[in-house]
């Protein structure tokens, strides 16, 4: 009699046992079909739409680079970014998703780099961003990877022509933007930070 009750007793303990490692099993399933396994619970937007909200703050961000003068610049620049004037520093800084992406190779959905440029006294003169809003094969600028080319303030905040609208876009500048960084296109239109 005590040897069948030992016997039902481990059966029990090891249908148990099955049962759990079964809903255990079932339960990672899910969570993994739910996230698609990506290791990541977060889902990289589709697209981001860059607000001035996004932006303010930004001096806090890491300062990549600050270069005065004339410095060493690509020829490619000719007069872009005020690079022939021995007068100027320029500031970039870049997001944390920016970062990430230096190291990736390719700028993931929300990178965001500003370029800020100040006289000799310290006085602003303009500001420039560039915002990953897609990723390639997605439908906003689909030739150039999914930047957008917007003008800043001092303050972070989206410029407004004289009719109130946002200065930004994916032909922003005449395309001036698009045709110069395409020629880093196999760095993600980035020259460097």
């Amino acid at each position: 009699m005590h040897t069948v009750r030992t016997n039902l007793l481990d059966r029990i303990t090891i249908t148990m046992s099955l049962l759990f490692m079964i809903r255990f099993t079932l339960a990672v399933f899910l969570v993994c079909f739910l996230t698609q396994c990506t290791g990541n619970t977060q889902a990289q937007p589709e697209e981001f739409v860059v607000q001035s909200s996004s932006l303010q703050g930004y001096t806090q961000w890491l300062r990549a680079t600050e270069i005065s003068g004339t410095g060493n610049f690509p020829l490619l620049l000719g007069r872009a970014h005020y690079s022939s004037s021995p007068w100027v520093t320029r500031r970039v800084y870049v997001n944390t998703l920016a970062q990430q992406g230096r190291t990736q190779g390719e700028f993931s959905i929300g990178s965001i780099i500003i370029k800020t440029f100040h006289d000799n006294t310290g006085k602003w003169l303009l500001g420039e961003a560039m915002v990953k809003r897609q990723a390639r094969g997605g439908t906003f600028n689909t030739d150039h990877q999914g930047w957008e080319w917007l003008e800043i303030k001092e303050n972070g905040s989206i410029a407004l022509d004289s009719a109130g609208r946002e200065q930004r876009g994916a032909q922003f500048y005449g395309n001036q933007c698009n045709a110069c960084h395409a020629q880093y296109r196999t760095n993600d239109y980035v020259f460097t930070y």
